[in-house]
């Protein structure tokens, strides 16, 4: 039996070693559970415009119900992975306007080696264009600029319209592609490098009556020297209380009811590893510090006491 069947059927969700470059890269770990990027931990905004962050635990009163999960502002869309994502700008005809999302890599490029990309992109219903140019560009320093426009680099990574069109609504869509890295490069920046000229775009739902915008949901963002992109399995352990392992390897819980209130792990000689005891709707551990074996979590809320199994594997 292989071991994705043999996790599957004793529903153990499994939590591999780290070896996404990417930090946060599904956007689940939070400064503050606010309306654009600069409230996700390790992402920020290069420009002068504002991406949008989107949030199942967003408060339901406005203006902040429009940035909810799965019903918000642009559409109706769950998360690829976890319960958050961004929104982008990736066309603006006729103003060459854009937004870009940014953050650090967890560490600098090597020259020579080849290096795999991939992220997921979605076009909600309400957007009136979908752009097929999206890419991610690498570069040893953090770029920027105080205006709205278009950033004119040559990203590593694109997608290529012939065989990857962005052209259904509400779908995740990936991108993947490889380049080798040139050496030194420690940031990643995400978002349509081209002009409107050169921008290939499919005109879905424009009239006059609204603004000529391609905008899309990014989700998932992966840079690694493997091609795998699996994120493992995934676990909801019941109706209140979801549990599952990032992109990245580590382990995210998400209360869908009452907060959590207690968070412990336990190795298999019972010894406590990690403990929290605070009110909060998320929980993030980072799993790069634990052994390869087996662990017991236990999650408590007001609501429910959860005890499941993981295994951690590298």
């Amino acid at each position: 039996m292989n071991k994705k069947l043999l996790l599957f059927f004793f529903l153990l969700p499994v939590f591999v070693g780290a070896q996404n470059l990417v930090p946060n890269p599904s956007f689940e770990d939070t400064i503050s559970c606010y309306i654009d990027i600069d409230s996700v931990k390790f992402w920020h905004n290069p420009t002068g415009y504002s991406p949008d962050y989107f949030n199942s635990h967003m408060q339901s009163i406005l203006p902040y119900s429009d940035f909810k999960v799965p019903l918000n502002l642009y559409g109706y869309q769950t998360a690829k992975t976890g319960v958050g994502y961004v929104g982008i700008i990736t066309a603006f005809i006729g103003a060459n306007d854009r937004e870009y999302i940014q953050s650090e890599l967890l560490d600098t490029l090597i020259a020579g080696q080849k290096y795999f990309v991939s992220f997921y992109v979605c076009i909600p219903d309400s957007s009136p264009y979908s752009s097929n140019d999206i890419g991610a560009f690498f570069s040893d320093t953090a770029i920027s600029s105080s205006n709205f426009l278009y950033l004119p680099y040559n990203p590593q990574v694109s997608n290529n319209s012939f065989s990857n069109p962005i052209d259904i609504f509400n779908s995740w869509i990936l991108v993947k592609d490889s380049f080798i890295a040139s050496g030194g490069e420690k940031y990643i920046t995400i978002g349509n490098f081209k002009n409107d000229v050169n921008t290939d775009t499919i005109n879905f739902n424009y009239n006059s009556l609204i603004q000529p915008f391609g905008y899309s949901y990014i989700d998932d963002i992966r840079v690694s020297v493997s091609d795998s992109i699996s994120n493992g399995i995934q676990s909801v352990t019941n109706s209140s209380v979801m549990v599952f392992n990032t992109p990245e390897g580590n382990l995210f819980i998400s209360s869908l009811e009452s907060p959590l209130e207690l968070t412990r792990i336990f190795n298999i000689s019972g010894e406590l590893i990690y403990s929290k005891i605070e009110k909060q709707i998320t929980d993030y551990i980072d799993t790069d510090n634990f052994s390869s074996g087996l662990y017991f979590l236990i999650i408590k809320t007001n609501q429910t006491t959860i005890h499941e199994k993981i295994i951690v594997i590298k």
